[in-house]
């Protein structure tokens, strides 16, 4: 009888799923019928009709629905390299069971080893194992390509079981905001069918959903409902929920009050950021006080040096934007979200937990970084990462004086910056 790995492993999407359903743990394994009757689907091409590959989940219903999400939270985690690295050793093995065994269990991994698995690819010198490496990176990128289709099969059985879901995972969600299967279904399932089921449920718990809309990036019907809440309520929510970490007081900022605050923040990045303006106690239309105006959010931020203050401002920082995509992508997967588009910016605040460099820039050079400036002076200051995905500037100023949290110079970067630009209006103010 052939293995059910080897079986599996005739299809791309056989390994992956397979694998998924037996080793994921956050949920309990399929009956064996399901498991039956996914092995025979993904074990054939698919059928003349074109279905996609979600066919086979949805046609087990709800049971279908658990049975994809636990693949897709198989797909979407992470593997220790420790164990890639055994795989591919076993690649060369002297027995050829141990060899083939090794061969199915690399095509079952998520397709997030793809950068090591090529790694080993050019290192790699033997026949057999060049062979079987290039099978396993083969079926791993075709099962990448076919995650978006399995993500939007997932949101249409929402949709087609909202009911059932919403009687399951709402309770979930109000004992534990970050229950992970209630949080997918409400953040990432149609927006009508879940409102609809909420018609009779308190407005706090109408709030709840609205905010976790917002926090999957799906703000597009969310926004205008939650601007019936006061900001004193989305802000206690927020706390509460998905927002527990403030970094920015709410404090006056122009015409409004701000206030940030972070899912979480470790060291000097903070992720799941949002920025709440505030209609203050004295502000000119007494029937709006305690309203609010903007809801900003980004992905993540990384906070990069502090600068001496100016209008209320003390450090840079670079922005990631939080849209539909990094949204969904995070609940997934929180902790291995590429880096996405995004911009430098200036900020109030700071976590408490940041650590910068103090650089002595002055108002116009400022007033440059609120803007999105990214000059080449400041590279060292960026993480490794972050610097490779960011474009730097030619230094329109000279390079500043930069002092570490300790107090002690850093080294400048070694560029030549460009001249100082000459003129009363366009000479900063060191200070």
């Amino acid at each position: 009888m052939n293995h059910p790995f080897r079986i599996a492993a005739r299809s791309v999407r056989g390994a992956v799923i397979l694998a998924a359903l037996l080793a994921a743990a956050p949920r309990p394994a399929p009956a064996p019928d399901v498991l039956d009757v996914l092995l025979r689907d993904v074990a054939e091409p698919e059928d003349a009709s074109g279905q996609g590959p979600g066919r086979v989940f949805q046609e087990r219903g709800l049971k279908g629905v658990a049975a994809l999400e636990t693949y897709l939270d198989q797909a979407d985690s992470g593997v220790a390299g420790e164990r890639v690295d055994r795989l591919v050793r076993d690649l060369g093995h002297a027995e050829f069971k141990v060899r083939q065994a090794a061969s199915d269990e690399l095509a079952a991994l998520p397709p997030s080893v793809l950068p090591a698995l090529q790694a080993h690819l050019k290192q790699a010198d033997d026949p057999e194992v060049l062979t079987r490496l290039r099978e396993a990176i083969a079926a791993l990128r075709a099962a990448e390509s076919s995650l978006p289709e399995l993500r939007q099969a997932l949101a249409g059985m929402y949709g087609e079981h909202a009911a059932e879901l919403f009687a399951q995972r709402w309770p979930a969600i109000l004992k534990d905001p970050h229950d992970r299967a209630a949080m997918r279904f409400l953040g990432l399932g149609s927006f009508e069918p879940i409102w609809n089921e909420l018609a009779n449920r308190t407005d706090d718990e109408k709030l709840r959903f609205l905010l976790l809309r917002m926090y999957a990036g799906r703000r597009k019907e969310a926004f205008g409902l939650l601007q019936g809440y006061s900001a004193e309520r989305v802000l206690k929510m927020a706390a509460a929920t998905w927002w527990p970490v403030e970094i920015e007081p709410l404090a006056m900022d122009g015409a409004y009050g701000w206030t940030t605050r972070a899912a979480c923040v470790e060291g000097n990045v903070a992720t799941r950021l949002m920025r709440l303006s505030v209609k203050m106690p004295d502000y000119g239309n007494v029937a709006e006080r305690g309203g609010w105006v903007h809801f900003e959010q980004w992905y993540r931020a990384t906070y990069l040096f502090t600068f001496p203050a100016y209008v209320n401002k003390g450090a840079v920082a670079y922005a990631e934007a939080l849209d539909e995509q990094s949204g969904s992508a995070g609940l997934d997967r929180p902790d291995r979200f590429p880096i996405g588009p995004g911009r430098c910016d200036t900020f109030r605040g700071l976590p408490k937990t940041a650590a910068l460099p103090l650089a002595r820039i002055g108002g116009a050079e400022v007033l440059d970084w609120h803007l999105g400036a990214r000059y080449e002076w400041a590279k060292p200051l960026f993480p490794p990462q972050l610097a490779q995905a960011v474009t730097f500037q030619a230094n329109k100023y000279p390079a500043p004086e930069v002092i570490d949290a300790n107090g002690k110079p850093l080294q400048a970067d070694p560029r030549l910056p460009a001249e100082r630009p000459r003129g009363p209006s366009s000479q900063p103010d060191r200070p």
